[in-house]
């Protein structure tokens, strides 16, 4: 299994960069982690590109202010 994150703006501007680069030191440790940052563009845009970066066996989950909350064992459980 290895885990790509791909999220839309500027990486260094972002207020949870830091977040994720701790995030993504601890995972290096147990699983294969990448990072893909898309530059801003039209929704449709956006959306296309993040289809060209999962194959067709990934699971992929969009994280979004106004979608559900899940817990982290909930999401944990997803990814296993």
């Amino acid at each position: 299994m290895r885990l790509k994150l791909v999220s839309v703006g500027k990486e260094r501007s972002d207020p949870t960069a830091p977040l994720v680069a701790e995030y993504a030191g601890r995972i290096r440790k147990f699983v294969p982690f990448e990072e893909v940052v898309l530059k801003l563009d039209t929704a449709q845009r956006i959306a296309e590109r993040m289809r060209r970066e999962s194959e067709k066996s990934d699971l992929l989950v969009a994280l979004d202010e106004r979608g559900e909350q899940v817990t982290s064992r909930e999401l944990a459980a997803m990814v296993g």
